[in-house]
């Protein structure tokens, strides 16, 4: 067997692995980014670039010592968002997810909010909570698959084992005339 059919089977070979390996990762990876768009401390207040449409307001706490609490959103949690003009975006939608842990702290999903137009605006959160807590109010998303960098590994591999083979059968024929 000539070392070109050889090569064209091992990048054949890494070319599946590595797409098995890519599948993989894309099917059991979490896709939820609660912090994409911003966050502000409770209580506080800062900028927030969001998009348009639906995003997902999580409520979160830095557990001190037990890692293992249970997350309680206060009762009275209250959060305005404005835009940059002053007009207060209306209506909220409840959204709630159970307790997930995002870096150093403990995450739920409370509310989903409608924006009309991707752009900056101002959070303010005025509950009070106790100190000790680092409680914090995010937006983000929860994200979706997309499995067509693996297509796209498998193509790639496929066009340059393929290049490899037909290259190498070219300078057979080539090398018997």
């Amino acid at each position: 067997m000539r070392t070109g059919y050889r090569l064209a089977l091992g990048v054949a070979g890494i070319t599946v692995v590595v797409a098995i390996v890519l599948l993989i990762a894309e099917a059991f990876g979490s896709t939820r980014d609660a912090t994409g768009y911003g966050q502000v401390g409770v209580p506080g207040r800062n900028s927030v670039n969001l998009p348009a449409g639906d995003v997902i307001i999580f409520y979160g706490e830095r557990p001190t010592i037990d890692l293992d609490f249970p997350l309680r959103v206060p009762p009275n949690l209250r959060l305005r968002v404005r835009t940059t003009n002053g007009q207060s975006l209306l209506g909220s939608t409840p959204f709630l997810s159970d307790q997930f842990t995002d870096g150093d702290y403990e995450r739920r999903a409370v509310a989903k909010l409608r924006v009309p137009e991707a752009g900056q605006y101002e959070a303010v959160s005025s509950t009070h909570v106790t100190p000790a807590a680092h409680a914090v109010i995010s937006f983000g998303h929860n994200g979706s698959r997309d499995f067509g960098y693996v297509l796209f590994v498998l193509a790639g591999g496929g066009l340059l084992a393929g290049i490899l083979g037909v290259g190498t059968t070219i300078v057979a024929r080539i090398e018997r005339d």
